[in-house]
Parts: C-alpha cells; structure tokens; sequence
C-alpha cells in the first residue's frame, strides 16, 4: 500500500513542478530489491534571450536540461519533495532524505571520483590476496621439489641395497652351486667310457631320430653294440638327472631370491614414500588459502 501511495505521490510533484503536458511516462519498475519509478519528461524553459529581444511577441519555451535542471535545482530536489511528502501524508511516513541525498545530490565528476576511489580499493584488495596466494603457491611448489627429491634420494638407496643383496647372493652361489655345476657337466671321459663308447652313443643318437614303430603301435630304438653302451648310457642317464634336479633346485633358489628382492624393494619404497608424505604433511601450513574468487 505503501508502495503505490510513495510512487502516486511522486508523480503528482513531477508533473506539477515539470509540467503534466510535459511528461513522456512514468513506470515503477520492480525487477529490483527496491520498487522505483522511471519519469521521463520533456525539460521545458523560458526562452529568456528570444522573449527579452521580442517584448511585443507572445512568449517563447525552448527544451534545455541544463537550464532547467542546474546545480540549484538538483541541490533541492530532495529537500522540496520531502516537504511535498510531509505535507500529503503523515509526516516522516515517506523518508526521502538520506545519507546520500541530505546535501544535494552530487555531480557527476564526483560520483565518477568517488566510484573510482571504490575500485582503486578493491583492486588493491585483489592484488594483494593475488600476491598472498601466489607466495604460498611457490610455497607449496618447493616443498613438492623436496618431496620429489626426497623419493629420488630414497629410490636410489632402496635401488643401491638391492643391488648390493643381489651382489652377494651370486658370490655365495658362485663358490658354492657353480663348483658342483661344473663337476656335473664333465665329459664321457670321466665316465669310464673310450673311442668304441663314443661311436656307439653317437649311433644311438642318431637311431633315436629314427625309431621303428610296431604294427600294435609301440615305438622301438636300435641300440647298436648294447653290451658297452648301455652302461655308458645309464651313467649318463644317471648325471643327467642330478644335474637336471640341481639345475631346477638353483633356478628355484633364483626365482626365491628375485622375489625376495622385488617385495624387499617394494617395501623400502613404500616406506620412503610414506617417510615422504609425512615430511610433506609436518611441512604443510596450517592456515588455509583464502578464497578469492570473484
């Protein structure tokens, strides 16, 4: 109620001090907090220079704004419709005078001052927050090149001690699996066998790539000179084995130890990433960054 009586009210003093056949429109616009009215009107003045020259003629108006609202009016505005408020309503019921209109209203150089003086401030605002958050992100930037460098330190020594484990551990098999190796894989010489054993082995060898096959389906080999060769060939037979099971025995060995290795590696690594971290967290600032998004 308030609203339209403010406005009805507002109204009757433009047209009356302006002119009412001077008024174009006049629109409350409520797509704001605070319900205002548009008036827009034709500026009307006396044509004091053309009507002093033509005395005898009927008088002459022109349209000029910056006649009709100079400084004077302007600096009593406020005043005059604040005395037009309190004169047809309760007094007091419709403030118009404020902070901002008591002294008149201001001119443009100064609320341009004043509107620059504002943003001068919130840019200086700004750039300061700006420079705050760009030190703690170089901050933050270094101590994530120590922590990187801290983790290279730390691989580098898990990599050393493994490597120094694995130095070790072929020493010990050097001395001791290799010898027994070595002594399994002499030749037929040291068997017992000569020149005749040697032709016989080389021809059994070769009647191997050359079985018979039986009419029921079973396979047959020629064995030439079996009285000397089959002893040679169980003997080998014999070594074959054993060094078939030492050479699975060492590969299991091996297969153990690289195991041992990847997981010893894996768990000095997790725990110099963990060391890591915890540097990092102990290191990190305990104020948060200020939000500063605009």
């Amino acid at each position: 109620m308030n609203r339209g009586r403010i406005c009805s009210l507002s109204y009757k003093f433009l047209s009356e001090r302006y002119g009412e056949q001077n008024v174009i429109s006049a629109y409350v616009h409520m797509d704001e907090t605070t319900p205002h009215m548009h008036f827009l009107f034709i500026p009307i003045v006396d044509d004091k220079k053309w009507n002093e020259k033509h005395p005898d003629k009927e008088p002459r108006v022109k349209v000029c704004a910056k006649e009709l609202m100079n400084m004077t009016e302007m600096n009593v505005f406020h005043r005059v419709l604040q005395e037009y408020m309190d004169q047809h309503s309760q007094k007091g019921l419709f403030p118009v005078l404020n902070g901002t209109t008591i002294g008149g209203n201001r001119t443009i150089a100064e609320l341009k001052a004043k509107s620059a003086f504002e943003e001068a401030i919130d840019a200086t605002k700004h750039a300061e927050e700006i420079k705050e958050v760009a030190y703690q992100s170089v901050f933050d930037a270094n101590e994530q090149v120590r922590q990187v460098q801290s983790e290279i330190v730390n691989i580098q020594e898990a990599k050393l001690i493994a490597e120094e484990d694995t130095e070790k551990w072929l020493e010990e098999l050097e001395k001791k699996e290799l010898p027994v190796m070595k002594e399994l894989k002499d030749g037929l010489t040291d068997l017992g066998a000569d020149k005749d054993d040697y032709d016989s082995i080389t021809g059994f060898v070769k009647a191997l790539e050359h079985p018979v096959k039986s009419s029921t389906g079973k396979v047959f080999v020629e064995i030439p000179n079996p009285e000397k060769t089959l002893p040679v060939l169980k003997k080998v037979m014999r070594k074959l084995t054993t060094v078939i099971e030492k050479t699975k025995d060492i590969a299991r060995k091996i297969a153990r130890h690289a195991e041992q290795t990847r997981v010893s590696v894996r768990a000095r690594l997790a725990e110099a990433q963990e060391e890591a971290r915890r540097q990092n967290e102990e290191r990190k600032p305990v104020q948060k960054k200020k939000d500063i998004t605009r």
